[in-house]
């Protein structure tokens, strides 16, 4: 049967066409992610470059940290200045310093050896002379007595024993004199709730929930206290004083907010949840505004916090920057879950972003486990040292507060980055040896911690040398990260991520492949499937038709392997999945229509959703199996299948860690289909050219530079 026959929206109609012209080669990004799967077995960060995000390998630290916790886009930088222009490569390092895939080494701080000059730590890098007990900063050269014999090889430390400089004294009654001062070595979860009548369909669900994940003993390892506020036009707070139940009413905002409203997690939450089921609103109307009042001013007694808001109201705030800085003053992360499917920017999108948090909607309350449950820091703070010859250029980060030198995050866990692009500030002689160093500052598992993670650079002044050394996921993430800035400007960015991508063909063509013949396309080996990349970010709806500031910043700062898995999703047949049901033996398939046939069941997933894919010509029985797998409750026995769909989901979720929302899809009469078929961006779309068609435009560019 050829599948593009029938049941096809009018607009795919046209490969049909494009089967007539002369096939060309091209090279194919499945292909690249098995072949680096296959040679990235293990690897030692003393070598270069490292594998791709998509590749889980051995991974064993020598000098530098590991590619899970920070990794380079470039790891040969260009000597000078003209060549580094020239070359076009971006210079971006991406930093995942809570990555749980890495063991960190733990150490006590009095372990550790500063630079006098430019307080850097001491590390693999620096040069120790223990006859003398001294030892030379990598970054700045600077001489340091120690006075002891020092030995360091571990790049990546997280040291304890840290002495912030925040009070904590352990008091039972909090008067006026303890306002906003920290008590608690430990973080708080709020729950606030829109309690109005056009809320009542969602109560009980969102009520069973929040049990369920309270009664977790994850969620008792990562939080002490947790608080249940239930707003409308005003806030009432469920207290429990003298074991009784009670509520707490705020009408303005002018009120002295202490810990005493916090529930304890070892709390029965039986009787609890029974109370609040018993309430029932009245009111039409809400606004959050005295909710995040009294979430951040709870926060303030904590080491932080995380505030999960249930509403289907909303109206913009003002003094939005004055709220943001509250949340990320006291350490406290916004998350939202909001009624409806909008069309629009959220209100609240600038401080769910800038706090760290994110937005579901409402029916999606699956995605407050992976909230309540993953193990986060809080109040951290950021520094990034460099050697002389480079210098800072630019920030990406889910955050608003800081700069370059120094950020700030309300919290992080274990699938936040922070990216920092750089530019050549001195030229430099062949051979130069360049360094940064990532050092954090946060509180976790009741402790004041430091993380020091480091990287170093070559310099070269051979073009082949800086071109096999890069890193092709870092540079589509730099991409991402500069079209996600601003949607004015969106298209303009992305002229601008094309011409870099020309820059780079253009100085590999001339400077490394100067024999080519002028009817030949050569592209870097390293590279090779970036042009594919950035047509898969140019075709992405949250990028071009339906541009969404929300999913593009929080997309474009998630994990690496997130965010090249959004844009050019896993597609393979479940058949195959079936027979091996271990994902990393799959092999996955190119995005075009080639790749299917309406005679199999196919899984795409892009780190959000996972589609199931039925075919028109799969059997009946198969078909209708799959469709009901959706609704399936957990305590229903599974079919075959059905188990096998569970172990995948699983091993996904793992993977990401995160939960994803799974979308089945009935070829020829599912809405889905289209969004499905939105994924295949090796075809003509959104009238950008097939994947074929545009490098040989990036051919006929290059030949007319």
């Amino acid at each position: 049967m050829d599948y593009f026959d029938t049941r096809f929206p009018n607009e795919y109609t046209a490969s049909k066409e494009e089967k007539k012209k002369p096939v060309i080669l091209v090279p194919s990004l499945p292909e690249e992610l098995e072949s680096n799967k296959i040679q990235y077995v293990s690897h030692s960060t003393n070598q270069t470059p490292p594998p791709l995000c998509t590749t889980d390998s051995f991974i064993n630290e020598v000098k530098n940290s590991s590619c899970l916790l920070l990794k380079s886009s470039i790891y040969t930088v260009p000597a000078n200045k003209s060549m580094f222009s020239s070359a076009g490569i971006p210079f971006l390092v991406v930093l995942q310093p809570f990555n749980e895939k890495h063991s960190m080494v733990e150490k006590h701080i009095e372990n550790a050896y500063l630079c006098n000059e430019c307080r850097s730590f001491a590390n693999p890098h620096s040069r120790i002379d223990n006859v003398e007990y001294k030892f030379y900063c990598n970054l700045c050269g600077k001489e340091n007595k120690t006075g002891r014999e020092m030995h360091i090889v571990d790049p990546s430390i997280e040291y304890y024993g840290v002495t912030d400089k925040t009070t904590r004294e352990n008091i039972e009654e909090v008067s006026q004199g303890y306002f906003n001062k920290m008590i608690f070595n430990s973080a708080v979860m709020i729950f606030g709730i829109e309690y109005t009548t056009t809320n009542i369909p969602h109560l009980n669900s969102i009520f069973n929930k929040i049990q369920d994940i309270i009664e977790d003993p994850a969620f008792k390892d990562n939080f002490s206290h947790y608080v249940i506020i239930l707003f409308n036009t005003n806030c009432e707070i469920l207290t429990i004083e003298d074991d009784q139940l009670s509520i707490k009413k705020f009408i303005g905002e002018e009120v002295l907010i202490t810990p005493k409203y916090s529930i304890d997690v070892n709390t029965d939450s039986g009787n609890i949840f029974d109370f609040l089921k018993q309430l029932r609103p009245t009111e039409k109307n809400s606004h959050p505004d005295i909710l995040f009042s009294i979430a951040n001013g709870l926060c303030n007694y904590f080491v932080g916090g995380k505030t999960a808001i249930f509403m289907t109201h909303s109206r913009p705030f003002s003094f939005l920057d004055t709220i943001i800085d509250q949340f990320i003053d006291s350490r406290n992360s916004l998350f939202i879950f909001d009624a409806g499917d909008r069309s629009t920017e959220h209100p609240y999108t600038r401080i769910v972003i800038e706090t760290n948090g994110s937005i579901h909607q409402i029916q999606k309350l699956y995605y407050l486990k992976d909230i309540c449950l993953s193990e986060t820091a809080y109040g951290v703070m950021v520094e990034l040292k460099t050697s002389d010859f480079i210098k800072k250029d630019n920030v990406y980060a889910n955050t608003s507060i800081g700069s370059t030198y120094h950020l700030y995050f309300s919290s992080m866990d274990q699938n936040s980055t922070i990216s920092y692009s750089f530019a050549l500030d001195e030229n430099m002689r062949d051979g130069q040896h360049l360094y940064i160093q990532a050092i954090l500052r946060y509180y976790k598992r009741g402790e004041y911690k430091t993380m020091v993670l480091n990287q170093g650079f070559v310099s070269s002044t051979k073009y082949s040398n800086v071109f096999n050394n890069v890193s092709l996921d870092v540079i589509f993430a730099y991409f991402c990260k500069n079209m996600s800035l601003t949607i004015s400007e969106l298209k303009k960015k992305s002229e601008d991520c094309k011409n870099i991508i020309l820059t780079m063909l253009k100085t590999y063509r001339t400077k490394c492949s100067p024999e080519a013949k002028p009817s030949q396309l050569v592209l870097p080996d390293m590279i090779k499937s970036l042009p594919n990349l950035y047509l898969s970010l140019c075709k992405n709806i949250y990028f071009s038709t339906q541009p969404n500031l929300y999913v593009m910043q929080n997309i474009s700062n998630s994990p690496l392997k997130n965010i090249l898995r959004f844009f050019y999703p896993r597609l393979f047949s479940f058949a195959e999945y079936f027979m091996e049901q271990d994902i990393k033996s799959i092999k996955s398939l190119q995005l075009n229509y080639n790749s299917l046939d309406s005679s199999e069941v196919y899984i795409l997933e892009n780190g959000v959703k996972v589609y199931i894919f039925i075919g028109s010509g799969v059997d009946k029985e198969l078909s209708d199996v799959l469709c009901e797998y959706a609704y399936l409750m957990e305590d229903v026995d599974r079919t075959e299948e059905e188990t096998v769909l569970d172990a995948l989901i699983a091993e996904l979720e793992d993977e990401y860690n995160s939960s994803l929302e799974v979308v089945i899809i009935l070829q020829g009469e599912s809405k889905a289909e289209a969004e499905f078929l939105g994924y295949m961006v090796e075809e003509r779309m959104n009238n950008l050219q097939n994947y074929a068609d545009f490098l040989c435009d990036i051919h006929y560019d290059i030949q007319q530079w």
